[in-house]
């Protein structure tokens, strides 16, 4: 008995005609035929009964067909199981991430990823959470690391996995650098150099801002933490950032917030597209940065 013998009684069994069987299954009419007698000869019994040109199931090829059906669908999903085996091996992934993660939490990552998926490409694109959100919805990333989503996403999911610390922002030659700590109200009437509005760390900062009723004097909106970081070590102003790793290489100091009752942390989370369907690789990746974020 062949596997294309199951297939063959299948279409049969739902046309009940030869050449409408024939011609779905792309084979001769004489083929059909052979695959037919061959698995009644193998089974002990006729499963159709023929009457001219007319063809129906009998009571065992009734009983057969529901048989089949079982047959047909676990190979297929054995199919399906070993093409996911062989992506987890050799597929390739897209992971979007913010700025500031790729030089604090993401580096480790990647290299505990790289230990437990050896064969995986892992594609990487760095940019900030509206750009991200935006390459996500394209189908241009499977899974990204963003801050809080502002607005209802019906089509993304969003899974917070860890609260970070924002911290007030100076050149290392800035008056109060050698301080050991620092108070938002001393520094109210100081140039504040921030995100443009419409980025998520922009919203929690002035939500910072309004929890101490401070105006700011903003001296400059840019895209790029980086660059907000290189203009204040440089001494165009100062800022509220998330922490950045070598920051004293970089020029600047950075002090916690220290003032009571001002929640001045920002959420990192995980997004990914509502899809019907997931692949194990894309299952197995998101778990992954899951425990890694709860290991922190």
């Amino acid at each position: 008995m062949e596997w294309h013998h199951f297939e063959y009684f299948q279409v049969l069994a739902e046309t009940e005609h030869m050449t409408k069987a024939a011609e779905r299954l792309a084979v001769s009419q004489s083929a059909l035929s052979r695959a037919i007698a061959k698995l009644e000869q193998e089974l002990g019994c006729t499963l159709f009964e023929r009457r001219g040109r007319t063809i129906r199931l009998n009571k065992y090829g009734e009983a057969f067909l529901a048989r089949t059906k079982k047959i047909i669908y676990e190979m297929k999903a054995g199919k399906e199981e070993l093409q996911e085996m062989m992506e987890i091996e050799r597929g390739t992934l897209t992971l979007g991430f913010l700025h500031t993660i790729g030089s604090t939490y993401l580096p480790n990552y990647i290299r505990l990823f790289k230990q437990q998926f050896p064969h995986v490409h892992l594609k990487l694109i760095q940019n900030n959470s509206h750009i991200l959100l935006g390459l996500l919805k394209q189908g241009l990333l499977d899974i990204c690391l963003i801050s809080t989503l502002e607005m209802k996403e019906e089509t993304i999911q969003w899974l917070p996995l860890m609260q970070e610390r924002l911290y007030i922002t100076l050149s290392i030659h800035h008056p109060l650098s050698n301080r050991e700590e620092i108070y938002l109200d001393e520094v109210q009437n100081e140039m504040f150099i921030v995100l443009k509005e419409g980025f998520s760390l922009r919203n929690t900062i002035n939500n910072i801002f309004e929890q101490v009723n401070i105006q700011p004097k903003i001296s400059f909106e840019g895209e790029e933490v980086q660059t907000i970081a290189s203009l204040v070590a440089v001494g165009l102003g100062i800022s509220i950032l998330p922490h950045l790793k070598n920051a004293r290489e970089m020029g600047i100091i950075q002090f916690p917030i220290t003032e009571k009752n001002v929640f001045s942390y920002r959420m990192i989370g995980l997004s990914w597209p509502n899809k019907a369907f997931e692949t194990r690789l894309f299952n197995e990746v998101r778990n992954s940065l899951i425990d890694y974020f709860k290991s922190l």
